[in-house]
C-alpha cells in the first residue's frame, strides 16, 4: 500500500505541474501496484482504474476510458460527483 501511496502522490504532483507524461506514468504504476493491495474490497484498484481512465479520457482515448470507467461508481459513489465527467456520444466521441 505504501508504494501505491507514494506513486499516487508523485502522479498528483506532476499533474499539478502540468507534466502529463510523468503524471500518466505514475498513475499507470499505481494501477499495477493496486493489484497487490488486499483487504480493501477493491477500492484501491478502483481508484487506480479511475485515475488511468481519466488520463486516457483527457488524452482523447474515449474507448479506453470506457474500459476503465466501469470502476467509476466505486470512486464516485455519489452521483452529484460524477456529473462533471463527460459522457461519450453514439459514435464514441466525447461530448463537451
Amino acid at each position: 500500500m505504501r508504494v501505491y501511496e507514494c506513486h499516487n502522490y508523485l502522479a498528483n504532483y506532476f499533474q499539478s505541474t502540468g507534466d502529463k507524461w510523468l503524471s500518466d506514468h505514475f498513475y499507470e504504476n499505481c494501477l499495477q501496484y493496486s493489484a497487490s493491495v488486499v483487504n480493501d474490497n477493491g477500492k484501491v484498484a478502483a481508484e487506480g482504474h479511475c485515475n488511468v481512465g481519466i488520463c486516457l479520457e483527457e488524452a482523447g482515448y474515449a474507448f479506453h476510458f470506457l474500459l476503465h470507467s466501469r470502476f467509476l461508481k466505486y470512486c464516485y459513489p455519489d452521483k452529484h460527483l460524477m456529473q462533471g465527467l463527460r459522457k461519450t456520444g453514439s459514435e464514441g466521441q466525447l461530448d463537451p
